[in-house]
């Protein structure tokens, strides 16, 4: 399946599309690897600020903590 950024991103009719078997092989692996590797920098980014905020132990001290129980 051959998804064009065209049409993904600019909401174009896709008159620029690949022509050739290779250059949709490239198109397609390289959307691909931009989605992943978007999403791998996605979990870099909010691993480490988890990491951060629960490094600090201080997070919930001195706080009020209640716990509310729904009958449903």
């Amino acid at each position: 399946m051959i998804i064009n950024k065209d049409v993904c991103i600019l909401c174009r009719y896709g008159d620029k599309a690949p022509k050739s078997f290779f250059a949709r092989l490239f198109a397609t692996v390289w959307m691909v690897a931009g989605i992943i590797l978007l999403s791998m920098f996605t979990a870099q980014v909010s691993s480490r600020l988890t990491a951060q905020e629960l490094k600090s132990d201080d997070h919930l001290f001195g706080k009020k903590v209640t716990y509310l129980f729904f009958l449903v």
